[in-house]
């Protein structure tokens, strides 16, 4: 089949329980509308797109002994009203270009192995442009092409994309590659990889995103925080206030991050570690002071009630016992400050801004 025109990506209202890598929950479907070129307009041609389209896509992100799920679905002799399954949610613009490389001859059966050959090879050794466009070719013409996929090498975007494609037409290989792409020297390689990491489940996904919250690259960093966030209280436990995200991550190095781009994360990662010497700091609406060597005192009156308590010396405590007076984000930023300027705190900061 031949498709083109324009092609337009909605939300609507409908809410549904979705399938994504690491199991979640969509709050909205997902459409995209393809349009036959003028020459193409049919009614036998929109239902043979609708038939190739769901025949597809109807495994992907498909969980043991659910049923296959179609997602397209002829609307007119011109168009044809897609869904986005939602193991591409994160990824619709690559599930765009997976639905555009699909070609009508494929409805039929997958291309001759020289086509599948040159696939592979411009995979290995094009420019990163070429290399991602071989990469959802393979991918759009499906299993048939997983061999060759988990055949190619190359530098690190032909792991990065190559991996994509494998987690998408589920082959176990790609899960090794992106964690492979997680230690490119290439920034954006790691993010990249390191994002779409973020999508899928195992205990070695949950390693390397933990490995990764202490990358040199701020936003490689973040984006580790935010997917081991996205995995509950175990991985990374938030406290949410209306200024600020606090975020505890264990089996990380101990430091304390504080980013204040877009919405501000604090996370505080690795065991607790007490504070160093003592402690002594005032600010507008907050006081805290060392009781003895294991424990520091905090007065209060960020709230419409004043408040005392003790907590133990270590900064999450201190964070913690704050966030619950929902302080603003400055305010904390400056009882973080103070304590590194005083020495109190017994890792270095990373500051991101």
């Amino acid at each position: 089949w031949a498709a083109g025109g324009k092609t337009m990506v909605a939300n609507t209202g409908k809410s549904r329980i979705g399938i994504v890598f690491d199991g979640g929950r969509s709050k909205a479907e997902w459409l995209l509308f393809i349009q036959m070129h003028e020459q193409y307009i049919s009614g036998r041609r929109t239902v043979l797109a609708e038939l190739l389209l769901n025949r597809r896509f109807a495994d992907v992100g498909r969980e043991a002994g659910a049923s296959p799920v179609n997602y397209a679905k002829a609307v007119s002799n011109r168009t044809i009203e897609l869904r986005v399954p939602p193991v591409y949610r994160k990824f619709a613009a690559r599930f765009v270009d997976v639905v555009k490389s699909i070609r009508g001859s494929y409805y039929y059966g997958p291309p001759p192995d020289k086509e599948m050959d040159n696939l592979a090879r411009r995979l290995e050794t094009g420019k990163p442009e070429e290399k991602y466009q071989a990469s959802v070719t393979l991918e759009g013409i499906g299993s048939a092409a997983v061999g060759y996929l988990e055949k190619v090498s190359g530098d690190d975007w032909t792991t990065l994309y190559s991996g994509q494609a494998l987690c998408y037409l589920n082959s176990d290989i790609g899960r090794t590659r992106i964690i492979a792409a997680c230690e490119s020297s290439t920034d954006e390689i790691r993010y990249e990889a390191v994002r779409f990491l973020s999508n899928l489940s195992g205990r070695t996904t949950i390693q390397a995103l933990r490995a990764k919250v202490l990358d040199p690259s701020n936003r490689i960093s973040i984006e580790a925080l935010k997917g081991l966030m996205g995995r509950g209280d175990e991985y990374a436990k938030k406290t949410h206030v209306s200024g600020f995200d606090l975020v505890a991550v264990p089996g990380v190095d101990a430091t304390l991050i504080v980013s204040s781009s877009g919405r501000p994360v604090i996370a505080v990662t690795g065991s607790p570690m007490p504070l160093q010497g003592t402690v002594e700091l005032r600010l507008d609406g907050i006081g805290i002071g060392s009781t003895d060597s294991d424990h520091v005192g905090i007065i209060t009156s960020l709230g419409s009630v004043a408040e005392t308590i003790t907590v133990k010396a270590t900064a999450y405590d201190i964070l913690a016992a704050l966030a619950r007076h929902n302080p603003p984000f400055e305010a904390v930023r400056k009882v973080i400050t103070a304590l590194e300027d005083a020495g109190n705190l017994p890792y270095k900061v990373t500051w991101m801004e």
